[in-house]
């Protein structure tokens, strides 16, 4: 019986980290991942460093599209230069300590304060 909780608590715990979330963050690398424009953002926010494997969020154009991907990259470009706030939506990781993607299916991915 003990077992069989300790599988449904499992079970509903990466249930629950399931969906996507907004992260702020000061952007404090970017880095290309191939030549078809995916990249990786890295931000300094204490709470997608607790979520997402060293604080990394991937942008990949297989997931977003071309047109989605340039603009990302623009906006990462343009917060890191300013050094300005950059905010996203992000896929949550079914499990804690991976590395998270940028939503692809949310209405609004970036912003930059």
């Amino acid at each position: 019986m003990k077992k069989f909780l300790s599988l449904i608590a499992l079970l509903l715990s990466n249930a629950v980290l399931a969906g996507n979330a907004w992260y702020e963050g000061k952007v404090t690398n970017i880095i290309t991942l191939s030549e078809d424009g995916s990249f990786t953002v890295y931000l300094d926010n204490p709470d997608i460093k607790n979520t997402c494997k060293s604080k990394r969020v991937n942008f990949k154009v297989v997931d977003m599209g071309v047109e989605r991907t340039k603009l990302a990259f623009t906006m990462a470009i343009t917060a890191l230069t300013a050094d300005r706030t950059w905010g996203v939506v992000v896929d949550l990781p079914t499990t804690v300590g991976t590395i998270c993607n940028a939503s692809s299916t949310a209405s609004q991915g970036a912003l930059i304060k």
